[in-house]
């Protein structure tokens, strides 16, 4: 019986994965897998990627929110913007990865028809991640856009 639900849930991971063309794994500091998505560059040029890390608002018992991360190539540590302050976490952290980065791409608008990757979990709310250009330190970054059920969709800044 262990062996059929294994079965099962190793199936479903990866079903989701093949119709999704994204997926998360666990990220290891030492090196960078070879099939993570690169989220965008750094001050000085260098690669970053997505992450997720698990944040808890301060002052709440709620569970842990899943809060989209930036890593940088050789840095143990995850980084994070959460409650207006910057987080750094090397404890469970994901890393997003696609089995064929052609089909994964930056898109600029919403109105495409594209799938967008889910990223944080916030408020009991669904973030989904968009490309941003370049900010005023040169830096290529992301955006999270707000699914609020009913509301459209708009960009808040990561």
């Amino acid at each position: 019986m262990k062996t059929v639900l294994a079965f099962f849930a190793i199936s479903v991971v990866y079903a989701h994965a093949v119709f999704t063309g994204y997926y998360w794994r666990d990220y290891d500091a030492s090196s960078i897998p070879c099939d993570a998505i690169q989220g965008g560059t750094d001050s000085y040029g260098h690669y970053t990627y997505i992450g997720l890390i698990a944040l808890s608002d301060p002052g709440s018992l709620d569970l842990p929110d899943m809060v989209s991360a930036t890593i940088y190539k050789g840095d143990k540590y995850a980084y994070s913007a959460y409650h207006s302050r910057l987080f750094k976490s090397d404890r469970g952290v994901k890393i997003l990865c696609s089995a064929d980065s052609k089909n994964v791409r930056w898109s600029k608008s919403l109105g495409n028809g594209c799938t967008l990757v889910r990223g944080s979990y916030r408020y009991s709310k669904l973030h989904k991640l968009l490309h941003r250009s370049h900010n005023l330190q040169r830096q290529k970054r992301y955006r999270k856009v707000f699914d609020g059920g009913t509301d459209p969709l708009r960009a808040l800044d990561a």
